[in-house]
C-alpha cells in the first residue's frame, strides 16, 4: 500500500524556508504522572505550545536545542525551535523529496486522511520501515473508526501470529508485548479486509538528541511515514 502521508513538493519546502512565521515543532520523549495520556511518547506538540503540568507530572521533550524536563505543577512551553534548525528540517524535508520522485503526487496533505498522532506507532495502512526510538514504547494505529477491528501480525521468522482487538471508536492500541521490537525484524499485518502491509522495525541507537537529529535519522533509516508526520506537523504551523 501507498505510504499516508507523502511529503511535499520541493516548491512547497521552500516557501516555509522564507516564512517569516514558520516554526517546527517538539516531540515527547517520555512522560509520567496524572497528565501522561495527554502527552503519550512520540506525541509531536506546536512549538510554543502551553502544557499544562499537575503535580508530580513529569515531561521530557525533545526540541531543536535537546532534550528538556518539565515538572509539574507548572504551566509552561512545550519547547522553542530557532531558525537555524527550523532551516535543517526544511533541509532534510528537500532531501527526501529527491530520494522518493513523484511521492507527493500519490496522496495530497490536504486529502483529510488522518496521521498517527505518535511517531513511534504502526500505521497498518502503510508498508515500509518502521523506526522506533532505544527504550520507547511502540503502539498499533489503524485510525478514526466506529467498528471493530482485528490486525493479525505475523513473525515471519518464527511463524508466530498475534491477533490484536480495536474496539469501537479506538483508535490504536499498544504493540503486543509478545512480539520484540528489535532492530531487522520484520513483520507482516493482515486486516480485516485480507489486504496485508509489511513493516521492519529499525531501532535508533541512540537516541536521536535534537530535533533536526530525529529528522536526519528518520530519513537515512528509510522511515518515511514517520518523517511525513513530522513534515506534515511542519507545514500546519
Amino acid at each position: 500500500m501507498s505510504p499516508r502521508w507523502p511529503f511535499v513538493p520541493m516548491v512547497f519546502c521552500a516557501a516555509l524556508a522564507v516564512a517569516s512565521g514558520a516554526v517546527a515543532q517538539v516531540v515527547v520523549l517520555f512522560a509520567r504522572g496524572p497528565s501522561a495520556g495527554a502527552y503519550p511518547a512520540g506525541r509531536v506538540l506546536p512549538a510554543n505550545q502551553v502544557v499544562s503540568l499537575k503535580a508530580g507530572d513529569r515531561l521530557e521533550l525533545l526540541d531543536g536545542s535537546g532534550s528538556h524536563v518539565l515538572t509539574g505543577p507548572a504551566i509552561v512551553t512545550a519547547g522553542h525551535v530557532e531558525p537555524r534548525v527550523r532551516d535543517e528540517l526544511i533541509g532534510v524535508f528537500l532531501k527526501a523529496q529527491h530520494s522518493r520522485p513523484g511521492i507527493a503526487a500519490s496522496r495530497g496533505l490536504g486529502d483529510g486522511a488522518p496521521a498517527a498522532p505518535g511517531l513511534w506507532q504502526v500505521d497498518v495502512g502503510v508498508d515500509g520501515a518502521v523506526c522506533l526510538s532505544k527504550g520507547a514504547a511502540a503502539g498499533l494505529w489503524r485510525g478514526p473508526s466506529t467498528v471493530s477491528a482485528t490486525v493479525r501480525i505475523t513473525r515471519p521468522g518464527t511463524g508466530e501470529t498475534v491477533n490484536v482487538s480495536l474496539p469501537p471508536d479506538q483508535p490504536d492500541v499498544v504493540w503486543p508485548a509478545g512480539l520484540p521490537t528489535i532492530d531487522g525484524e520484520r513483520y507482516v499485518l493482515t486486516l480485516d479486509d485480507g489486504s496485508t502491509t509489511a513493516l521492519v522495525w529499525t531501532i535508533l541507537d541512540p537516541a536521536p538528541s535534537a530535533l533536526g537529529d530525529l529528522a536526519t535519522a528518520l530519513l537515512d533509516k528509510g522511515c518515511y511515514d514517520q518523517l511525513g508526520r513530522v513534515q506534515s506537523a511542519f507545514a500546519a504551523e
